[in-house]
């Protein structure tokens, strides 16, 4: 539920996620910014739906000159890495390599 909050308070605040220029020897390259995609791609469909809406020109909420657009794209990056973060930690707790002595630890067979 927070996760959706998090989408929807960016959404708000006119923002989007926003496909980085990858082309190495253009002024808009940036590290950071490809990063910062690939955390918010971290959000999983809700992520690869607004980065396409973005590529098609079709999110009419997107507002690059709105002075709150940057804080939306942080929003959008704590929703991915809160979701990646989770996944991990989910994965870990039941299938990971250490699976059998958390449950041997809290009494399970």
């Amino acid at each position: 539920m927070a996760l959706s909050v998090c989408i929807a308070i960016g959404i708000a605040l006119h923002g989007s996620i926003v496909l980085p220029e990858l082309d190495r020897s253009s002024d808009g390259f940036n590290w950071v910014n490809i990063l910062s995609y690939v955390g918010q791609l971290g959000y999983g469909g809700a992520g690869l739906i607004l980065s396409l809406l973005d590529k098609l020109g079709k999110n009419f909420w997107y507002d690059a000159a709105h002075p709150l657009s940057d804080l939306a794209s942080l929003y959008f990056l704590v929703a991915g890495a809160m979701n990646y973060f989770a996944t991990c930690n989910l994965y870990d707790r039941y299938y990971g390599a250490h699976a059998g002595e958390l449950s041997a630890a809290h009494g399970k067979k």
